[in-house]
């Protein structure tokens, strides 16, 4: 018997320090292909000029005029909200695809134990920085290589069916910062019996711009070491994604070559031993570097090697570090850190003016409901 088609769904949008991009953002989602019953757009305060935007019918913001919660509370609060049996999470700072939310709910029609689908960035970020790029690209390229049968959810673009998403418990409020609840509820619904599908074609360009130091930051303290966390625990499993066996090898490799790099000083052939662990790193992840090249020229290829090499150094790290209980827990205050939040790309349409998105007579006719406090 063929499972039921997705008649309607709703897509849940959290925005801080949004303004840059969150009109734009609205008007992809709004364009898409198949087109959500419901959007709701969480303000999770301190976020600039976002409530001046003139929102399309259909467009619900749920305001939180307080000190941010971050958006593990924002998704709740807002699917708590929704009405569409089918939640899809969308970044801020992401420009879905038309296609997008047909491939990802196409996914989910072909098997109702399929709970959960979600996509990947595109090789084309609106970035200005080297660093940006790489990071971005990194994204992409895992995801683009990573297992069509995943043990993982990724709320950057992803669908949930809402009676699984509140089965599972929805996203893990713990930190008032972006974390790895998703990673942490993907495991959830998979330990309940629940299938994901990594669906790579389902895309959105990401408009962050990184700095190398809000890179290493967000990596290691809001990824590494919280999903070290989380395989240590037993709450998820390794293998997948940013966890598969070439991210382990390539880890090993990068040591290897590190501690080679350092005997050179000793040993002629250590400089053998890295010219060879140094090779074998470049050809497993050769499949990167070609799309850092292609994208970005050779500068950003010489850079982006060199970055992902050390992400591999600290990535592991943070895992041993975690496994023999070096780390003390830490929790992240989003509000402390405002001031430093990554960049965002301005947009090149101004949908204020353009009407797109809707005029201010378009405020009075969006849905009313209760507010929930946040």
């Amino acid at each position: 018997m063929k499972p039921a088609a997705i008649g309607s769904f709703a897509v849940v949008v959290p925005a801080y320090n949004a303004s840059g991009t969150i009109a734009e953002c609205l008007e992809a989602i709004l364009s898409s292909t198949r087109n959500p019953r419901e959007v709701i757009v969480y303000h999770d305060g301190l976020t600039d000029k976002l409530m001046q935007i003139a929102l399309a019918p259909h467009v619900r913001v749920i305001s939180n005029p307080g000190a941010p919660v971050g958006p593990a509370r924002g998704r709740n609060i807002s699917v708590r909200e929704a009405t569409c049996d089918v939640v899809i999470f969308v970044d801020a700072d992401v420009i879905v695809a038309k296609d997008a939310f047909r491939l990802l709910l196409e996914e989910m029609e072909k098997d109702d134990q399929v709970w959960a689908a979600f996509g990947s960035y595109d090789h084309v970020p609106r970035v200005t920085r080297r660093a940006a790029l790489y990071a971005n690209l990194r994204h992409h390229w895992v995801h683009q290589s990573g297992e069509r049968e995943a043990v993982t959810f990724w709320a950057g673009l992803g669908a949930m069916r809402r009676d699984a998403f509140w089965a599972a418990g929805g996203f893990d409020e713990g930190s008032s910062g972006p974390a790895v609840e998703d990673i942490a509820l993907g495991a959830k619904l998979i330990h309940r019996g629940g299938r994901i599908r990594l669906v790579p074609n389902a895309l959105g360009t990401h408009c962050k711009d990184w700095t190398i130091a809000q890179l290493w930051r967000t990596d290691i303290f809001h990824r590494a070491i919280p999903w070290a966390r989380l395989l240590a625990s037993g709450a998820s499993v390794g293998g997948h994604l940013n966890g598969a066996s070439r991210e382990r090898v390539s880890a090993a490799l990068a040591y290897l070559t590190l501690i080679a790099l350092a005997g050179c000083f000793v040993s002629m052939w250590s400089g053998v031993a890295f010219a060879l662990f140094a090779l074998s790193y470049i050809s497993l992840n050769r499949g990167l570097f070609r799309l850092l090249l292609r994208c970005g020229g050779i500068l950003a290829l010489m850079e982006g090697v060199t970055l992902h090499w050390i992400y591999h150094l600290y990535a592991s790290a943070a895992y041993m570090l975690v496994k023999l209980h070096l780390v003390p827990p830490t929790k992240n205050r989003l509000g402390e850190d405002a001031t430093n939040a990554p960049s965002v790309v301005p947009l090149k349409t101004d949908l204020l003016g353009s009407g797109t998105i809707g005029d201010e007579k378009n405020e009075s006719t969006m849905p009313k409901g209760p507010k929930p406090q946040a």
